[in-house]
């Protein structure tokens, strides 16, 4: 009982780890698909619509014979169908070469060479539903058990209910293709003739072939075709959804230029046709080639193909994809520079390229980067990823980039490291995860006594784990006065900033452009930048403190051709004022920054001085006053008098200083005139009352006025007197 106790304690903590598990970020670490006692080999894999995978693999936990596992890893990095996958095929004697495809619903077909009749290798063929249960017959379903040996076989679904299978056939002397319909909802039962439909048996060897939905049930298959012995040409053909071949009897010619051609790959061209690509030895060397095949099987670019890539050296092993946006995406293994790099290229619908002629160097590392592969990323660019033996090692790793639409790469500039694990990672197969990113499986070595099978998801920023938001902000511009603080959010991340700090925020002053490297506790990190400019404050100086007497005072903001606004609602530059205060301006700039200054302005009243108007008058004194008693004063006599008393012609000025040092003065005119002595002279003195009245001219000087008793002007009257 204790016994059992254990078990049961030890199943429940494994059933829990694997529950727990997550995507790895360390790309020397990786999360295990499979790695039971044994070889797994032969990889191959699918997205299963939920940005998960579904892989098939050949696996020898068995021993010396070979079977078929399947392993589902979900979006989190969670394998599904328990530890090290489940058996989807154990038959006796060895089952290999498995090949799958989605069925639709959340589930996979797949199909594989079988040995189980002990004779010759056969195709047999199973489907799996989203749990990883079989839907047909245990061990699989027979596809084609012809005497002969079959292998290599492919299988796509015809989007209505079945699923298509073409493989290669030797029942004929040579290898030959084949194909058969299976009915998804039926048991697998086969839909066309048993053991399959003749797709191709021309003479010599049809080999590497590959096919397409024609979207009407059918299938287009291409391959590399030795018909002319000599040479391997291009060859395909179309079989509709009753097994019928559509087009001429063993293939219509797709290239058959001077040279070899092959590796072929192909993807439908959205209008019922396809798009095939291969390799081509007619220059004399390795270039690549493309040609679109309509619905009819007739050529619609030039006769034997566009070139796509004729660079100097060889370009290999081309892979082909047809995107949302209309157009071709490819990639090719280039050894133009001297040692092999990844290029790609974009093509439009009527084979023109895209980008430059040489197409664009996906990664240029030293050393070897091989066998590339390119899923879309679904958002108009693609996602490519290859082996890469930048390492030194001589042992292969696995690498990817990301494309936008226009070529420009989204990720690290030589690639992101996906598994550089010890040893050789590869043969790998990569899948769209249906999240703009990408999960990649593969054979691995990294235990050097056997190969295993490990995964790596990929997310749309190039991260091996989920990836972190850094957002510092939209490009900031600000006038100068508050510290700007910039926060990288993600508390307890690892931060690293351009300026050399290492905290969350940052303060700063002065303008620059700012980026920050934010490192998640898991390893994941993010980056982003933000430009900041700062704008000075414009200078306004409106100067020191005014005080004066009375006058007015000239206030200039400066900065010309700025916005002001003065505390009196003023808006010019300038201002005069009279009266005594504290005066602000506010100044804004073309920034609209703004700035202000404030002056008092005291202005005194000066001193009153009025000394009257000008004075004339004959003899005598004249007095003087300054009025403003009580303050200081200084008259032109030198007298500090408040009056003076002057008795002399003159000008006279005085100062008058109050207490605030303010002064006026004023000036009068005086002048005094002497009296005449004047001597009459009048001979008549005595004068009686009858006497009639008379002039008085007598006088010395004359010319004076006469005044007087009875003396009206210069007429004396004596009945007056």
């Amino acid at each position: 009982m204790i016994f059992k106790n254990y078990v049961l304690f030890f199943f429940l903590v494994l059933i829990n780890s694997v529950a727990l598990a997550q995507w790895s970020t360390n790309p020397t670490v990786n999360n295990v698909i499979a790695n039971p006692t044994g070889s797994q080999t032969e990889i191959n894999a699918i997205a299963d619509g939920n940005s998960g995978a579904i892989s098939v693999w050949t696996d020898f936990r068995a021993g010396s014979t070979s079977d078929i596992y399947v392993q589902k890893i979900d979006s989190s990095g969670v394998v599904k169908w328990g530890i090290n996958g489940t058996v989807l095929c154990n038959e006796v004697e060895s089952q290999s070469q498995a090949a799958i495809c989605a069925d639709g619903y959340g589930g996979a077909i797949i199909v594989w060479v079988d040995n189980r009749s002990g004779t010759n290798t056969d195709i047999y063929a199973q489907r799996i539903d989203a749990n990883g249960i079989a839907q047909w017959a245990t061990n699989g379903v027979a596809v084609c058990t012809n005497s002969t040996n079959q292998y290599s076989p492919k299988v796509i679904t015809d989007g209505f209910g079945a699923a298509l299978i073409a493989w290669s056939d030797s029942r004929n002397g040579n290898t030959d293709i084949y194909a058969q319909s299976l009915d998804i909802f039926n048991s697998g039962n086969p839909n066309w003739t048993t053991d399959g439909v003749d797709i191709c048996s021309a003479s010599g060897a049809q080999t590497g072939h590959k096919l397409v939905s024609d979207g009407n049930s059918g299938a287009i298959i291409a391959w590399q075709d030795k018909r002319q012995f000599l040479n391997d040409n291009i060859y395909a053909q179309r079989v509709d959804f009753s097994g019928s071949v559509q087009w001429a009897v063993n293939g219509v010619v797709v290239c058959n230029a001077t040279g070899n051609q092959g590796s072929v790959d192909i993807a439908p061209n959205g209008n019922n046709g396809a798009i095939i690509i291969w390799e081509d030895l007619r220059n004399s060397q390795y270039d690549i080639f493309a040609s679109e095949i309509d619905f009819q099987g007739i050529e619609q670019w030039n006769t034997n193909g566009e070139s796509i890539c004729t660079n100097p050296g060889n370009q290999r092993y081309p892979k082909l994809i047809f995107d949302i946006s209309g157009n071709y995406f490819c990639t090719w293994q280039d050894d133009a520079a001297g040692d092999n790099d990844i290029y790609a290229q974009k093509v439009d619908m009527s084979g023109n390229l895209v980008w430059n002629s040489s197409g664009i160097a996906v990664v240029a590392e030293v050393d070897f980067q091989v066998s590339p592969s390119i899923v879309p990323d679904n958002l108009g660019g693609v996602i490519i990823s290859w082996q890469d033996y930048r390492n030194g090692s001589g042992y292969g790793d696995i690498y990817a980039q990301k494309l936008d639409d226009a070529g420009n790469p989204g990720w690290q500039p030589d690639g992101v490291a996906v598994a550089t694990a010890t040893d050789e990672q590869g043969p790998f197969v990569l899948v769209s995860n249906n999240s703009y990113g990408a999960i990649l499986v593969w054979t691995d070595n990294r235990l050097q006594t056997e190969t295993d099978i490990y995964a790596q998801r990929i997310y749309k920023e190039g991260y091996l784990c989920v990836p972190i938001s850094v957002h510092l902000g939209t490009d900031i511009e600000q006038c100068a006065g508050p510290v700007l603080t910039l926060d990288a959010g993600n508390v307890g991340a690892v931060y690293a900033w351009s300026t050399g700090e290492s905290t969350q925020t940052i303060s700063l002053s002065t303008s620059g452009s700012y980026n920050v490297l934010v490192t998640a506790p898991g390893g994941c990190y993010n980056r982003d930048t933000v430009n900041v400019v700062i704008n000075d404050l414009p200078v306004v100086n409106l100067g020191a403190d005014i005080t004066q007497c009375g006058g007015n005072v000239a206030l200039d903001a400066g900065n010309t051709g700025a916005s002001y606004l003065w505390s009196n609602l003023v808006t010019t530059q300038t201002i005069q004022v009279s009266t005594g205060g504290t005066y602000i301006v506010e100044v804004t700039d073309g920034n609209a920054c703004t700035n202000k200054d404030t002056i008092d302005v005291v202005i005194h009243n000066v001193p009153m001085v009025n000394l009257g108007a000008d004075v004339t008058q004959c003899s005598g004194t004249v007095a003087l006053d300054a009025q403003n008693t009580g303050l200081t004063f200084l008259w032109s006599t030198g007298s500090a008098n408040q009056t003076i008393t002057v008795s002399a012609t003159g000008t006279y000025s005085v100062m008058v200083t109050d207490g605030n040092g303010c002064f006026n003065s004023d000036t009068v005119s005086v002048i005094i005139n002497t009296l005449p002595n004047v001597i009459y002279i009048e001979t008549n003195d005595t004068v009686c009352t009858q006497n009639g009245s008379f002039n008085l001219t007598s006088a010395n000087p004359g010319g004076g006025t006469y005044s007087g008793t009875a003396v009206i002007g210069n007429v004396f009257d004596p009945l007056m007197s």
